[in-house]
């Protein structure tokens, strides 16, 4: 086993950032090369194309011991409770779309959560509930699980032992389609915008993860920039309808509450000075 002695804090972050970002040999930029020329030339399907380049890969690369015991023994290289999900939050003409192919031809574009969310049933339970929380609590849903995901999102999560099949909570979209309730709330990334250097993705971001709305394009309807949407819509961040956002800055509340009450009993209290004799 190899083991690297790690003394702080600091050697244990810059250690695992090498290892993430270790260099792979010379070599298996060769061999791709190499096979990628070589195909080139071949009338082959995509899929066999793709085959040889993911061999060349894997022979090519250079793993530790740990892992190829891991992978020997089907253990999971990695774990985690919750999925994780990348919602691109940001301006509609910068979002990249996944294209659906069929036999060798690009046929239509994947569908994705924007687009679902719009087709929600508009019920009072969904009416009000904004992107970001129908993100948390709900997936797509196939009768056939033997199936290539259609849905353009990037999804990250632990699929090594199947999850357990329960009956779960089926809503209708307006297209007829199904979406299912998790039963563990997912975790959502989204992009990082700074107000300084990206304001108008800043603000859209905001807007679109926590403003319920029909049709996206509503959004920045009447108003030059997303920043003057996002003022607008003061009373939506912070009415009592949206209750997702509410029970948030309520969370938020408490743990601000929580560290100024930590930080004040931590302080040392002011000394007090006696003075004997005359003044």
């Amino acid at each position: 086993m190899d083991i690297y002695p790690c003394g702080s804090i600091e050697a244990l972050v810059h250690y695992v950032t090498k290892y993430i970002a270790k260099v792979e040999s010379e070599d298996l930029n060769d061999g791709v090369k190499q096979v990628i020329n070589r195909i080139r030339q071949e009338e082959s399907d995509i899929q066999r194309k793709l085959f040889k380049i993911c061999m060349r890969i894997l022979k090519e690369r250079q793993v530790s011991a740990c892992e190829c015991a891991y992978s020997l023994c089907h253990l999971p290289l990695r774990s985690g409770s919750r999925k994780c999900i990348f919602l691109n939050a940001r301006l509609t003409d910068q979002r990249y779309h996944v294209v659906k192919f069929k036999d060798d031809k690009a046929i239509a574009y994947c569908a994705n959560i924007f687009e679902r969310y719009e087709k929600r049933p508009k019920d009072d339970k969904h009416k009000n509930m904004c992107l970001l929380e129908f993100a948390m609590n709900y997936d797509p849903y196939y009768r056939n699980r033997a199936y290539e995901p259609d849905e353009d999102i990037d999804a990250d999560a632990d699929t090594s032992v199947p999850p357990r099949r329960q009956r779960r909570e089926l809503i209708t979209l307006e297209d007829a389609s199904k979406m299912a309730l998790r039963n563990i709330l997912v975790a959502i990334q989204t992009p990082y915008f700074s107000v300084h250097n990206d304001a108008d993705n800043y603000f859209y971001s905001l807007l679109v993860q926590y403003v319920p709305f029909d049709k996206e394009s509503e959004l920045l309807e009447r108003y030059p920039n997303s920043r003057d949407a996002f003022l607008d819509r003061e009373e939506q961040f912070f009415g009592d309808e949206n209750l997702f956002v509410s029970s948030i800055r309520e969370r938020s509340n408490q743990l601000e509450n929580a560290f100024r009450q930590a930080s004040t009993r931590d302080s040392p209290k002011p000394r007090r000075l006696c003075f004997r004799g005359n003044t």
